[in-house]
């Protein structure tokens, strides 16, 4: 004890101040850090976007996106709903089809491929983008691709088919999917993907790859077909099963494989598709009655000013009979067999009509539209055909409806072919409005508005969408 002042205090060690002095420098200490640490993230975090924004560049609004927007060919049906042609753009061809009339198996056969983390995602998986680092990394090449379907989509849609592999592309792909999947459903997407992608022997979309390589339709893919069409999109070319067939087994194994670690299929159904063999058809353009066909573009082109390249998706229905138009020309071809040598003819036409209405139901201009001038139409060589108004509400073929923004006409045959008949057509758009057209009131032939889908040679019927 010690007085100090006249007071008593009791005696304080040294050790005491000590360790109110790491005390306080502890704290300090800790308060520098605490400072630091916001200021290393706070920064980089109002610097980013910046630098984000100066690096990706002016992004294009992703508002507006439909599967109906897309340019797609234009499709031309007979009476009853049979494909007659599905016109193209220079051999190019799409048909878009909902969500829902495509395949379990394509869809699945997709996600798994393609993006299993579709459902779950935000547009962008980077999980997905670091195993493919490391899978090209190991394999010193590329081997996988880390893109998402929302990426695919956004690079076919906007930055094209061949783009660069700049940082700055990389950022603005990965910019549109997150926006992509804010503004639309994963339905959408998918909807969207399946009928944009590239898949080869110019076909856009599942709908016309089925018709191309399998001449089916997206509906009635097997599994076999669906793996197969599904391992196209990655590299079209190498995997394309009518150039290189090892190599499309190859990616059809993977896929299943695939599919299989994803639960979507078992072993056992993986291999029952791997075994099949499937029966794969080189790309046509055929079309069934080519000669009314060739009649029908003609009168879109001169009174409506519509040419097939216009790629807006017309579904075209007409008044011709698909069953009486196989019957004329077996008519014509046994006509010229029997008669033709003592005649001395070697081609002849046939055009049949209905005498109530005067609706053309067959039409056969050469015996051999295929031959050298076999193209010249001589059932109506030198005639006009007339476009003339029906009442707005006339009946559509039975079990057909508008698909996309296709439109609703009728042709009508040259008035020297028809009887004197008051009829007419109507022209409908995509949005359901009927716009009336000019022409004369003279009698009706052909009947024709819009169409989906391409056929085979016995017709068959278009989509649920087109229904």
């Amino acid at each position: 004890m010690r007085r100090c002042y006249g007071r008593r205090h009791s005696y304080r060690h040294t050790d005491y101040h000590l360790r109110q002095w790491h005390r306080r420098r502890r704290a300090t200490l800790q308060r520098n850090l605490l400072i630091g640490m916001i200021a290393t993230v706070t920064l980089p975090l109002m610097t980013v976007p910046a630098i984000a924004a100066q690096t990706v560049g002016d992004l294009p609004s992703v508002i507006g996106l439909a599967s109906t927007s897309l340019p797609q060919d234009m499709l031309i049906y007979d009476r009853r709903g049979n494909l007659l042609a599905d016109v193209g753009d220079q051999g190019d061809h799409r048909v878009v089809v909902p969500l829902s009339y495509i395949s379990p198996n394509v869809i699945n056969a997709t996600i798994a491929v393609e993006d299993h983390t579709f459902y779950s995602n935000s547009g962008v998986d980077a999980g997905a983008v670091m195993r493919a680092a490391l899978a090209d990394y190991s394999h010193r090449g590329i081997k996988q691709g880390g893109s998402t379907i929302s990426q695919q989509l956004v690079k076919q849609l906007f930055i094209g088919p061949h783009p660069d592999n700049s940082l700055q592309r990389k950022a603005k792909e990965a910019a549109l999917a997150l926006e992509l999947n804010r503004i639309y459903s994963k339905q959408q997407i998918l909807e969207m993907y399946l009928n944009t992608i590239f898949y080869g022997s110019q076909t856009y979309g599942i709908e016309a790859a089925a018709h191309s390589y399998f001449q089916t339709n997206a509906h009635d893919l097997t599994l076999a077909q669906a793996s197969m069409l599904a391992g196209l999109p990655q590299a079209p070319t190498q995997y394309n099963p009518l150039i290189n067939l090892p190599a499309a087994k190859e990616r059809q194994l993977t896929v299943l494989t695939a599919m299989v670690d994803n639960h979507f299929i078992t072993q056992k159904e993986a291999d029952a598709a791997y075994a099949i063999k499937l029966q794969i058809y080189p790309p046509t353009n055929h079309y069934l009655a080519p000669y009314f066909v060739d009649y029908v573009l003609k009168t879109l082109r001169q009174q409506y000013h519509i040419q097939p390249g216009d790629r807006r998706g017309y579904r075209v229905y007409t008044s011709l009979d698909l069953n009486l138009q196989r019957m004329a020309e077996q008519v014509v071809r046994d006509q010229i067999a029997q008669k033709g040598n003592y005649y001395n003819f070697h081609d002849a036409a046939l055009v049949s009509m209905d005498p109530k209405t005067g609706e053309i139901l067959a039409m056969v201009g050469g015996n051999d539209y295929n031959r050298p001038g076999g193209w010249i139409n001589m059932a109506g060589r030198d005639r006009e055909p007339q476009i003339q108004h029906d009442h707005p509400r006339a009946r559509r073929p039975p079990g057909v409806s508008n698909l996309g923004r296709g439109q609703r006409l009728r042709a009508l045959c040259p008035p020297e072919l028809r009887p004197q008949v008051s009829r007419g057509a109507a022209a409908e758009d995509g949005n359901g409005q009927l716009a009336q057209h000019p022409g004369g009131e003279d009698g009706a032939a052909g009947r024709a508005a819009e169409r989906p889908q391409r056929g085979t040679a016995d017709g068959g019927n278009p989509p649920d969408a087109a229904r």
